[in-house]
């Protein structure tokens, strides 16, 4: 579940579901920030391979972020950048 921090700051404890293995290997998501001031709210989350997360698992953050905190029937940015 996703856990907000003080300064806009989330932390990834228990992610329900994993994204796929690819080619032997799991992308681990360190952390999730949002983007202040930001007009669509974005989310970035840091990973160890982000060119591997595809698309259902994008959507599956998405729903668990309109799911734990009141953005429905709002446009949610969400990018991958590597840690």
């Amino acid at each position: 579940t996703f856990t907000i921090q003080s300064r806009c700051r989330s932390t990834f404890q228990d992610v329900n579901r994993l994204p796929p293995a690819n080619k032997g290997k799991f992308v681990r998501i360190k952390y999730v920030t949002m983007l202040k001031g930001a007009q669509i709210p974005t989310f970035i989350f840091f990973c160890n391979l982000p060119q591997w997360v595809k698309e259902p698992y994008r959507r599956y953050l998405e729903n668990k972020i309109r799911e734990n905190w009141d953005f429905h029937g709002t446009p949610i940015n969400i990018f991958m950048r590597e840690k």
